[in-house]
């Protein structure tokens, strides 16, 4: 009850600073990235998949800010229709459907019809921080906001823990935060203008 009520208010007034000032605290942008064993030979690093693990002060922060995200978005229609991924509503049956569909109609209308296919596996590593500040700002978002969210972006700090062992803390300054809620949203909207 009125504990639950401090802590909130508590977080609220530092999320509030924290939007206010345009930056998201340094501590929370700490991951921990465990390597998780798929298959194949144990001493191949490439059959690990790597689950980073973020303060949930971090997580709660994200999704505020995803929410308010998600709202300029959808009140601006900002996504292309063409988007499916990590959208409600939207998935790969849809998306297959609509290709399918597609591909029905050139065919019917005797057009050529061809598609590419990227394999994004790694994208999320690989977002240059500057053109995403870019589309952010394209898209509409400006001012202490985006610095917020590039703050959010930008140096963030990971270990690697191995059975109870830690490696050292490295920076990261490429890609969008790992294990986030933001991350996926941001992807989306790097991508967004692919279509053209």
């Amino acid at each position: 009850g009125e504990v639950k009520s401090k802590i909130i208010c508590s977080l609220a007034h530092i999320f509030n600073l924290c939007c206010n000032q345009g930056v998201f605290p340094a501590e929370l942008k700490l991951g921990c990235i465990t390597p998780i064993y798929k298959k194949g030979d144990k001493f191949n690093v490439s059959n690990y998949r790597p689950v980073c693990s973020l303060s949930p002060f971090s997580k709660i922060f994200e999704r505020i800010t995803y929410n308010r995200m998600l709202e300029f978005i959808t009140k601006y229609n900002i996504f292309a229709e063409t988007q499916y991924g990590f959208r409600k509503g939207k998935s790969t049956e849809t998306a297959l459907l609509d290709f399918t569909d597609y591909i029905h109609e050139g065919l019917t209308n005797k057009h050529n019809v061809g598609s590419v296919f990227m394999d994004l596996s790694k994208a999320f590593d690989v977002i240059d921080h500057s053109i995403i500040e870019t589309k952010l700002e394209h898209y509409g978002f400006r001012g202490i906001f985006l610095n917020f969210l590039m703050n959010f972006i930008k140096e963030r700090k990971y270990f690697v823990s191995v059975n109870g062992l830690k490696s050292e803390i490295n920076t990261v300054n490429i890609g969008v935060p790992q294990g986030s809620t933001l991350g996926p949203l941001l992807f989306l909207l790097y991508i967004n203008d692919m279509k053209n």
